[in-house]
């Protein structure tokens, strides 16, 4: 976006976001969005799809199986129906 530009930021708890669809999605952390509950795989592969155009990964943590073996760190790569991810360490 260009300086001087209105911008607007939108932040979703994942329990809310099924159904729900952004231009950019940024999901941080992703390892604790897996652990927090039963569900949180579940609630992170939700997390994942809500991108139309770009989605970001940004953690410290190590990410959660199965993602480090389709990633890799700071690896990018397209999905030819989905957004285009970027993970960031």
């Amino acid at each position: 976006m260009a300086p001087g530009t209105d911008a607007a930021l939108t932040l979703v708890p994942v329990t809310l976001a099924k159904g729900l669809e952004y231009d950019h999605v940024i999901v941080v952390e992703p390892a604790r969005i897996a652990g927090a509950e039963a569900r949180g795989l579940q609630r992170l592969y939700v997390a994942l799809t809500r991108a139309v155009s770009r989605l970001t990964v940004v953690h410290s943590e190590p990410l959660p199986e199965p993602l480090p073996a389709m990633a890799g760190p700071r690896r990018h790569g397209r999905h030819p129906d989905r957004a285009t991810p970027s993970m960031s360490q």
